[in-house]
């Protein structure tokens, strides 16, 4: 498929959605704002001055002010229904400026049945916890593993049946169980912001990967290494 990025491929069962700065399939790389989804060919285009760093196409920079990627019109295939998935990427925090800096957002407006995935801001500023959020909270980010703004991390969220995970770098980090929320298609993804354009991430945004099953820890292990050495 053209998605890998270490010595051994990514898992590609029930790989639905793959977006890599460092595919030219993907970005153009830093004077493009166009973003593609390799896998269905969803359509993304960079706000403002989000940019490459690291070297030429090895993640998107997000400023944290007015920096996002939005995809104006996803593939049907990122509507989960009822079933499980996953949404996993690499991701660094630069600030933890604002109590809820968001990585992904489904939602357009007061949508029920979409996913928000994000760190909660601890009370100690430079920390954060991973938090998910369908319809209401299901996982806190207030008691989760605490990241380090400066740290590269393989975030991930998966959903088995009412089970939802978390993980950081292919190990679980929290679990919770909610009701079977139906997952339409989404009007709109926001990366990097909130719908609102409000709670913007401070940092880089590497490889972006959905499933629409909810990967097992070996899987997300694989994953891991697969891109660690980019990263790490």
């Amino acid at each position: 498929m053209g998605v890998v990025g270490g010595p051994d491929p990514i898992v590609d069962d029930g790989l639905v959605f793959t977006m890599d700065p460092t595919n030219l399939r993907s970005w153009p790389g830093p004077g493009s704002a166009a973003v593609t989804d390799m896998i269905n060919g969803s359509n993304g285009t960079l706000a403002a001055a989000t940019s490459g760093s690291y070297g030429v196409n090895t993640s998107f920079l997000f400023d944290g002010n007015d920096d996002s990627l939005n995809i104006s019109s996803p593939d049907s295939s990122l509507g989960f229904g009822s079933d499980g998935f996953t949404i996993a990427l690499w991701c660094r925090s630069i600030n933890y400026d604002n109590a809820y800096p968001y990585l992904i957002d489904f939602r357009t407006g007061g949508d029920t049945g979409t996913i928000v995935f994000y760190f909660q801001r601890h009370s100690n500023t430079n920390e954060a916890g991973l938090e998910v959020y369908i319809n209401t909270t299901v996982i806190s980010g207030a008691t989760g593993t605490a990241v380090p703004e400066g740290d590269w991390k393989y975030v991930a969220v998966t959903r088995s049946g009412t089970t939802h995970t978390t993980y950081i770098n292919g190990v679980q980090d929290q679990t919770a169980t909610s009701g079977a929320t139906t997952i339409g298609t989404p009007n709109e993804i926001s990366i990097g912001r909130r719908y609102t354009n409000a709670y913007h991430w401070n940092g880089n945004i590497g490889p972006i990967h959905m499933y629409n099953r909810a990967l097992t820890a070996t899987e997300l292990i694989k994953n891991y290494n697969a891109l660690k050495d980019r990263f790490e």
